[in-house]
């Protein structure tokens, strides 16, 4: 019987194209972490180190107040990844990743990341296009977000 790592790999849209053989390679590159609800997975300002892929549970995005408090900016669940900013562009990550649930995550060191990224094509092509959707998707906030007109911010 598969190891739930494995089985957990083969779920996830960034990789789910992969064959076994593939799959079986990649696996031990991976660790696991679980996450009780309101654990911080991982800090606004952190340098990034890993990357994340959420298998069990949801993770909010925050960004932290002034006063104290937090603005909630999309909640991740299954199959989702983040940490990917940070690690691609070597700067500080931009928002605070929180536990909403108890939650189950596997991650992988910046390097070994980069090696699958590179060595896979098929992981390559779609890490970029749910880059690009994830683009769209802001843009299109952004777009309701600063349009004068109460029309668009309705539709």
């Amino acid at each position: 019987m598969e190891n739930k790592k494995l089985l957990s790999l083969r779920m996830i849209p960034l990789f789910n194209e992969l064959q076994q053989d593939c799959l079986e390679k990649l696996e031990s590159s991976f660790s696991w972490k679980k996450f009780k609800k309101n654990d911080v997975i991982l800090d606004e300002q952190d340098t990034g180190k890993f990357f994340y892929v959420i298998i069990k549970g949801v993770v909010r995005v925050v960004k932290l107040l002034e006063d104290g408090g937090e603005r909630i900016l999309a909640l991740q669940g299954k199959g989702d990844f983040f940490g990917e900013m940070a690690i691609i562009d070597g700067r500080t990550n931009p928002a605070r990743m929180v536990a909403q649930e108890c939650s189950e995550i596997l991650f992988i060191s910046k390097e070994d990341f980069f090696k699958i990224v590179f060595n896979y094509k098929k992981v390559n092509r779609k890490f970029i296009e749910i880059l690009c959707a994830r683009l769209r998707e802001s843009w299109a906030q952004i777009k309701i977000f600063t349009s004068l007109s109460a029309e668009a911010r309705e539709s």
